[in-house]
């Protein structure tokens, strides 16, 4: 079956943030044109974008299970179900050194969630890992059932493993130990953008900036491996943890659509932005 003409992986397309910002802000989009004139053009006709969006997710959910479905399920199972949206930040595509990783969620510490579906490969597994051992506490791979067996044969003690079940249920199969002692204070501040690494540095040394950007980075590096690592850690997460949303923010996700949560949480809009959007998903209906 040609993927283009496949009406599963179309309707994943909607989930990218350009054509999701395209859809919303009514901008002429191709993808979106090819799913409202497809097979289910009358299923479609006289929805709101709210109930069109997750009804598109569903069928993406049952033919086409990428790693969309995953980063979601997450968002709404941990940082929504489990933590109410709150004290928690979730990050998708969080830049570890020469690795991304899936999702990266920090609270009371930090953990990494790396997705491997039915469509992916381990080939670059251990590199991640490598590089996700200097930086988070725990490490989790979420994967699907067939795939269980060859990763509990090569990766290392200390990784956790999930199942995500065709219920979109997160299970448990392996717990992941804490990786405190493998962590390091470079690879941490290499995470965090300048101005997170200025102010925790600020905190906790009274630090001020050299004039230059490279002798700054350096007095950084150096001071903050002074501390020990659970400090460090520590200081690491509470950082991250200041690009946690709003209250008006966290009021205001709650009237979006499920399947939009982890794509929301990645754009990170205003809640202005988020006004914006609940508005134009609850009053644009599709005529076709």
């Amino acid at each position: 079956m040609n993927v283009i003409n496949n009406l599963p992986f179309l309707a994943s397309q909607i989930f990218r943030r350009s054509i999701f910002e395209d859809i919303i802000y009514k901008i002429d989009n191709s993808v979106w044109k090819s799913i409202i004139n497809s097979q289910i053009s009358s299923e479609l006709k006289g929805l709101s974008l709210h109930q069109a969006f997750d009804s598109l997710y569903n069928i993406v959910n049952k033919g086409y299970r990428n790693e969309y479905i995953f980063k979601n399920t997450i968002a709404n199972k941990l940082i929504k179900g489990r933590h109410k949206l709150s004290n928690v930040t979730y990050v998708n595509e969080f830049r570890v050194l020469d690795s991304i990783c899936d999702v990266a969620i920090f609270n009371g510490t930090s953990t990494a969630y790396e997705i491997k579906t039915e469509l992916d490969n381990f080939d670059r597994l251990k590199s991640q890992l490598s590089d996700y051992k200097k930086v988070f506490d725990k490490i989790n791979i979420v994967t699907v059932d067939s795939k269980i067996k060859e990763l509990e044969d090569i990766i290392p003690e200390g990784i956790g493993i999930i199942q995500l079940t065709k219920n979109n249920i997160l299970r448990t199969i392996k717990e992941p130990s804490s990786n405190l002692e493998s962590l390091s204070q470079e690879a941490m501040l290499s995470c965090l953008r300048p101005t997170e690494i200025l102010l925790m540095m600020n905190e906790l040394f009274d630090y001020s900036p050299s004039i230059s950007p490279k002798q700054t980075k350096q007095e950084c590096i150096h001071l903050f491996k002074t501390l020990d690592i659970t400090r460090s850690h520590e200081s690491f997460v509470k950082t991250l943890r200041r690009r946690s949303l709003t209250n008006k923010e966290k009021e205001l996700i709650y009237q979006l659509p499920t399947s939009l949560l982890a794509l929301i949480l990645n754009i990170k809009p205003s809640s202005n932005k988020i006004e914006k959007i609940i508005y134009s998903l609850n009053n644009t209906l599709i005529d076709n």
